[in-house]
């Protein structure tokens, strides 16, 4: 599984979540640690103070999907949106969004330098 992968993840496949959990424990920021919702929470507060990097706000999308959007503090910029069907996925592909932006300088859709 790859970053495109993960993103795409879909999270009804209980055998695809495995397998996204399994990357996302390869990722830095979860070393040594379980891919939980609290880990999770944690990671986002730690996130937010060293890299200014957050969550700017968690909407319905539909009935059945939430949208995550993810800003740049530093700069004010929208970095990217994540649609999920749970809080729990949301938050993963977030902190993988995130960590890729920062950490590996992954562009996405805002075009930041």
């Amino acid at each position: 599984m790859n970053l495109k992968d993960a993103l795409k993840c879909d999270f009804k496949d209980e055998e695809k979540v495995k397998e996204f959990k399994k990357f996302m424990s390869k990722v830095e920021w979860f070393k040594d640690k379980e891919v939980t919702q609290e880990n999770m929470e944690k990671l986002m507060i730690a996130v937010r103070k060293k890299h200014k990097i957050r969550i700017s706000y968690i909407c319905p999308a539909s009935e059945l999907s939430y949208g995550f959007m993810i800003r740049n503090d530093e700069n004010n910029a929208w970095i990217e949106t994540i649609y999920a069907m749970s809080m729990f996925e949301g938050f993963a592909k977030s902190i993988l969004v995130m960590y890729a932006f920062k950490v590996k300088g992954v562009k996405f859709k805002t075009g930041e330098k």
